[in-house]
């Protein structure tokens, strides 16, 4: 499952669908933020990191027939980065599944290693700080009608 999952994402960041991606250098010692926008759906990245050296990432969101995808990793891992916490938040769609990848490449447990709540995910219980990748996936929600037309 865990070479299923890192393979659709590695192939997500380089689908020909209509992908709009962000790339960036995650800095140790600085809190940023990386924002993705499609269609209505907005993605966030936060994060605050400790570890030795910048290291190439990239944030992707697809949205195709009513469903997103957004992914934020390093397209190359391992990463040597330590996360002290993070925050992939989605504004315009439900999250209904999510994977997060340990610095190893290892499927982390949810509600263990990360928690999902409120349409975002961060650390959990027991995370131990090394991620090279977390995905969201869910419906894009239906823009409300404005009851005045």
């Amino acid at each position: 499952k865990m070479l299923r999952t890192w393979i659709l994402s590695t192939l997500l960041f380089t689908s020909v669908l209509a992908v709009e991606t962000q790339e960036f250098n995650l800095r140790p010692g600085h809190d940023e933020i990386i924002i993705v926008e499609k269609e209505g759906v907005k993605c966030a990245f936060s994060y605050s990191a400790s570890g030795g050296t910048n290291e190439f990432w990239q944030m992707s969101i697809t949205s195709e027939g009513g469903m997103y995808n957004c992914i934020v990793g390093r397209p190359k891992p391992p990463s040597y980065l330590v996360f002290s916490q993070f925050e992939l938040k989605v504004t315009g769609g439900k999250i209904e599944e999510t994977t997060v990848l340990s610095g190893t490449g290892e499927t982390l447990e949810k509600d263990t290693h990360y928690v999902v709540a409120k349409n975002k995910i961060t650390k959990g219980p027991s995370f131990d700080g090394l991620m090279v990748m977390a995905s969201a996936t869910g419906k894009v929600k239906k823009p409300k009608k404005d009851k005045d037309l």
